[in-house]
Formats: C-alpha cells, structure tokens, sequence
C-alpha cells in the first residue's frame, strides 16, 4: 500500500484546524492534486479521480492512529463514502471541525461492476431472438425448463437449449441473439454467463460472437469453438473484444452440427454483461 500525504494548512484564523490529507491506494497513485479550502463554516475538499473508482473519507485527531495498519483503518468521516468519481476532479463539502488539528484520509477502492443487461431467462424470451441457417429443421433454440441435458436450469425454471426435450439433430446451424448491448461509453467489458454443454467434440461445435446491433454484422469472435462435455453447468466468463466497445452490440450463441451423430446440446443461462 502506497501513501503520498499533501494539503496545505489553511490560512489562520479563530478556531481554524490545521488540515492535512491522505491518499490511499492499493496500488501506487503517482502524484495527485488534493486541496481543502475553508468555505464560510465549511471545507471544500478536492482531489483528483479516475472512473471506475469509488471514494470514502477517513478522519481522525492523532496521525498515529491505527498503528502498523494506518490511515485505512481510521474511521469513516460522517458516513462519507461509496462517492462515485466525478473524473477529472471530486469536490466533497462537509462540516469545517472544531478540533485543533485533524487528518482526513481519502481511499480509493474499485467500484463494483455495473450490469449493463442481465438476464435469468424468468420472465419469458423478451427481445432475444433465435433462428436457423441451416439444412436440418429438428433443431432450435428453446426457452424453458429441459428435460434432457442438465434436467433443469442453472437457477429457477427457464433456460435456453438447442432442444428441451431432445437431443440436437444433424446438420443444423441455430443461432440465438441477446437484445442490444450498449457499450458505447464502455472502457471494457466481460461476458458472463452459466452453460452445460454436451456437444460432439471435434465435429459439432458452438460459437460465441459479437455483432454490431446496426446490421447483425460480426465483429469479433468471443470463443470460435465450444465442444465437449461439462457433466454440469459452469460459469464462463469472458472478456468483450476491443472490436465490440464503444459500440450497441448483440451477443451470439451459434451451434453447428453435422450429418453422423447428435448428443445433449447446449444450454444457457443466467447472462450478463457487466462493465467496466
């Protein structure tokens, strides 16, 4: 843990504190701008901020306190934190103290991540679309709860399957397509979601792909082939291509299948999309 201690004291005065800050980071900050100013009753505190950050103020009468632990295990400052950042700048007012001398620290932490679209496939189909480009006609995305595969959902009733009742048949191509995904003020982004899959592997594979929502056109590949057997259903996390930020995207789920053998398939659910 990396700290830089700044501020100036503020001009003197009647029962004016002498100030001092703290910056705490879990990684080194480099230099950052920090400014308290004395506004009528007030103080004005100012400090550089970077998004995806949250902020909480720390305060206490003996820079000592906390011992080998520091400054980050003073207490909260009148319930001042989760701040969201306000890049370049966050400016906090509170209550000027009466103490002779007091230390504020402020800590940054990582905000959590937002979800951008979130869905446990509970309240029906809703925008997401499913469709076939392929010769077999046994075969399609389904919404509900399966009897073959997994048996049930990763979590409540619903899930998408190629097929609920039965195995996936041959020569089929399906695609299923999220509703649009704007991450258009997005920095990064990770796809997550829970599958079961028990796909032929080496001859029938799933493809994980990203679409610019305009016209369905691709423009990146999140995973080019999905095969083999979980035996369960896992959690698949992966990152959101540099090609699909900044952009309202769909995520596709496609399955391709030949003309020898069929097993399982492939299930889906609990989706999300999440930033930063």
């Amino acid at each position: 843990m990396q700290q830089q201690i700044g501020g100036q004291p503020n001009p003197g005065g009647d029962n004016n504190p002498i100030l001092q800050a703290v910056i705490v980071h879990l990684v080194d900050p480099g230099s950052f701008f920090f400014e308290v100013v004395r506004n009528g009753g007030d103080l004005d505190l100012t400090w550089e901020s970077q998004g995806g950050e949250l902020y909480r103020v720390r305060s206490e009468t003996d820079l000592s306190a906390g011992g080998d632990e520091g400054p980050a295990t003073w207490p909260i400052h009148d319930g001042h934190e989760d701040i969201e950042a306000t890049p370049p700048r966050n400016t906090l007012t509170i209550a000027r103290p009466d103490d002779a001398t007091r230390f504020f620290v402020v800590e940054a932490y990582p905000a959590p991540p937002e979800t951008i679209l979130g869905d446990d496939f509970e309240s029906g189909q809703g925008d997401w679309t499913a469709g076939s480009d392929g010769a077999g006609g046994d075969t399609a995305w389904e919404l509900g709860s399966p009897t073959t595969g997994p048996g049930s959902a990763n979590s409540g009733d619903n899930c998408f399957a190629t097929n609920l009742d039965a195995d996936y048949g041959l020569d089929a191509e399906v695609w299923l397509r999220s509703p649009p995904i704007d991450l258009t003020g997005a920095g990064e982004a990770t796809l997550s979601f829970f599958e079961f899959k028990d796909i032929e592997e080496g001859f029938d594979f799933g493809t994980i792909r990203v679409l610019d929502a305009a016209d369905d056109s691709e423009l990146a590949i999140v995973e080019d082939v999905v095969d083999g057997d979980t035996g369960d259903w896992e959690q698949s996390r992966k990152p959101i291509p540099a090609e699909g930020l900044g952009k309202v995207i769909v995520i596709e789920f496609r399955f391709t299948s030949d003309d020898i053998q069929n097993f399982a398939g492939w299930y889906i659910d609990d989706f999300k999309v999440t930033v930063p």
